[in-house]
């Protein structure tokens, strides 16, 4: 237990668990609610017994109080056989409730209350010679409470409301010595700062042992996920390096076919078949700026995991920027007949930010839409002024993405998994570097998409960036 102790202590700098000195509360609602679920899960067994044994005394007391106490004979057997008895058996009977460990701590206090001051009751309204001397029993009701491992808050309240009744009945209304009077009232309260003492402390400890109890769970559930996580972020890079290395051997592989095919002279004449060559040297060209974008692409996302992606802002159109990000598609889309199609009401929509990123982000989004698009579908880009800035929309009429994948599509080399995605290659760095660049400009990202009919990117530009000439 020493170890428990020394572990808790250790460890509770969160304040999810930090507790009030005084009342040994946790300061977080929560917390607390997690800890009387727990102490009550933890003693609900011995609650149900300690009732069951509590009706058996009650019945026990009521016969021997007719030999001893004749005069409150009658009531003690009415209030103990007929009230008190049937009650500890009915809260025994609750405890088989799983809402009884929610109510727990209320139902318990009710029951002391009402055994106090029925106890309190016989004392002060008792005829009989020595009657007075019948607070006593106050004494076990008082460290009733503790019994139950009840908040020692709530036993001090209960133990001096017991001690207040008794003292100012029996001052009204018993012809009691003052002596007798002042005796029994430091004996009560006597007891009472005992009760106190013996609830604070095990309390406490039990509070101890549900924050090291806690503490330890979270800590478990910690290591489980970074385990989790390291092993994800190792089948993420091992299917990383797998992407690159073909997406970086295609335009390789391309590139050295087309210089292999110019240094053979595969045509005849460089001089005489000029065109030819020209092709081959154009092909080398594209795949060469694939690759670049690739790389790019690449270091751009670990720029921003390092926090050292930035961007360099000036005044631009965003009209002017789409149209050449729209025209940048130009042949790319001709061998599927995709139509590109801009909309905007807008002849001029100035903005303050880094014309190039953004124009790499929508050319990055032209590309999905016309990659999962089918032969004569259309691509549609449209830009809106809002109340919140600018709305760049991007929509296509193809694939369209699973719900279970619109979330994972913006973490770096995720994909979705459909059967219309599997047939295209891709490293999955487009839509992440979309949303980096976006939020660079303090915008966001959002995706609409259905299977079968579709998919629409919304990029919305921050007012604060918008330039008022």
């Amino acid at each position: 237990m020493r170890g428990i102790k020394d572990w808790y202590y250790k460890n509770t700098k969160n304040p999810e668990y930090d507790v009030h000195g005084g009342t040994l509360r946790f300061r977080n609602d929560k917390t607390e609610r997690k800890y009387t679920h727990y102490r009550g899960i933890k003693s609900v067994v011995f609650i149900r017994f300690g009732f069951l044994l509590g009706a058996l005394c009650f019945g026990l007391f009521s016969i021997v109080d007719y030999f001893v106490i004749n005069d409150i004979a009658t009531y003690s057997i009415a209030s103990r056989l007929l009230v008190t008895c049937p009650f500890c058996i009915g809260i025994s009977l609750l405890t088989y409730k799983k809402s009884f460990v929610r109510y727990a701590e209320q139902i318990i206090s009710f029951a002391t209350a009402l055994a106090g001051l029925s106890v309190v009751l016989m004392a002060v309204f008792s005829q009989s010679d020595g009657a007075y001397l019948y607070y006593a029993g106050i004494i076990m009701v008082i460290y009733f409470p503790s019994i139950f491992q009840m908040r020692f808050t709530t036993a001090f309240w209960l133990a001096s409301l017991f001690i207040v009744s008794y003292s100012i009945l029996t001052a009204i209304l018993k012809d009691m010595p003052m002596l007798y009077w002042i005796n029994n009232l430091a004996f009560l309260v006597t007891a009472t700062s005992l009760a106190t003492i013996t609830s604070y402390f095990p309390e406490l400890k039990n509070r101890q042992e549900f924050t090291a109890r806690m503490l330890a769970r979270e800590n478990e559930l910690k290591s489980r996920k970074a385990k989790e996580f390291a092993e994800a972020a190792n089948r993420a890079k091992t299917e990383f390096l797998t992407i690159m290395n073909h997406e970086f051997r295609t335009p390789l592989t391309a590139i050295r076919g087309n210089a292999e095919m110019i240094d053979m002279e595969i045509f005849g004449s460089m001089a005489e078949n000029r065109a030819q060559y020209m092709e081959l040297a154009g092909h080398i060209k594209k795949s060469s700026m694939h690759l670049l974008e690739l790389i790019n692409q690449t270091l751009d996302i670990a720029k921003n995991n390092a926090g050292m992606l930035s961007v360099q802002e000036h005044a631009f159109d965003l009209v002017r920027m789409l149209q050449d990000s729209l025209s940048l598609m130009d042949g790319y889309e001709a061998d599927k007949h995709i139509h590109l199609v801009f909309e905007s009401t807008l002849e001029e929509a100035m903005f303050n930010g880094d014309e190039q990123r953004l124009k790499q982000a929508i050319v990055n989004l032209l590309s999905n839409a016309i990659k999962f698009s089918k032969t004569g579908q259309t691509v549609t880009v449209i830009l809106e002024r809002t109340d919140d800035g600018y709305a760049v929309m991007v929509r296509d009429e193809g694939a369209g993405i699973p719900d279970d994948d619109q979330e994972k599509i913006f973490r770096p080399f995720e994909q979705s998994r459909n059967a219309m995605t599997r047939k295209h290659d891709g490293t999955g760095l487009g839509l992440p570097f979309v949303k980096q660049i976006t939020e660079l400009h303090r915008g966001t990202v959002t995706l609409h998409s259905t299977l079968g009919k579709g998919t629409m990117v919304r990029v919305t530009l921050p007012v604060l960036r918008k330039v008022v000439l």
